[in-house]
């Protein structure tokens, strides 16, 4: 599948055959179940993956994005919120029903198109933006419209985009990190509320 972005904002994936929702859905669904019923084995990591596909949990998304919402100064209806490696979808779906426009970077192409039909399904396809990249890539083209990031990485992979985190959150950006803190020792005093699996970097 290949990803584009039209004028408007959207980021679009041509399915190589045409689907219906409920039947993606409902393939897709399956194969997300297997694939994060796996996720702890010890065969799973071998890969060399940054980002595996490891659901957050659904109350610890609204908890962290509600508190945000609530504490974090010059939070509004323009900012936006990009998860890197955002998986089937749900981090950037819960956000855009609080009020965010949110991205979603994503290289498996099958949980972008599952998360679209998502998007559409609860409603908030016109505040969000699912697209098949590397999320390395869109740190260095886009980082200024970033008012938020979530990361739920491997430590490897945070130790890798350390800097421009760092970067970001000099800036004034929020950097939310899903089940492990950020990797180097000078987060842990940036840190604004620790979550049961989660950890909120603002200024």
């Amino acid at each position: 599948m290949e990803a584009s972005e039209d004028e408007g904002g959207r980021g679009e994936v041509k399915a190589e055959s045409p689907t219906s929702p409920s039947a993606l859905n409902g393939s897709v669904e399956m194969e997300l179940e297997a694939t994060a019923s796996i996720a702890d084995g010890p065969g799973f990591w071998k890969h060399g993956l940054l980002a595996p596909y490891v659901p957050s949990g659904k109350e610890d998304i609204k908890e962290a994005l509600q508190w945000v919402k609530t504490h974090c100064k010059g939070i509004n209806e323009k900012t936006k919120l990009f998860d890197l490696g955002s998986g089937d979808g749900r981090v950037v779906i819960e956000a855009a029903q609080k009020g965010f426009y949110s991205v979603g970077i994503e290289l498996d192409g099958k949980l972008v198109e599952y998360a679209k039909q998502q998007a559409k399904v609860k409603g908030v396809a016109d505040r969000v933006t699912f697209l098949k990249q590397d999320f390395l890539g869109v740190l260095e083209s886009r980082n200024e419209e970033m008012g938020i990031v979530v990361v739920y990485l491997l430590s490897a992979a945070l130790r890798k985009i350390d800097t421009k985190l760092d970067a970001l959150w000099k800036n004034g950006q929020i950097i939310i990190s899903f089940g492990w803190p950020l990797a180097y020792s000078y987060w842990a005093e940036r840190v604004k509320l620790k979550g049961k699996n989660f950890f909120i970097y603002a200024k």
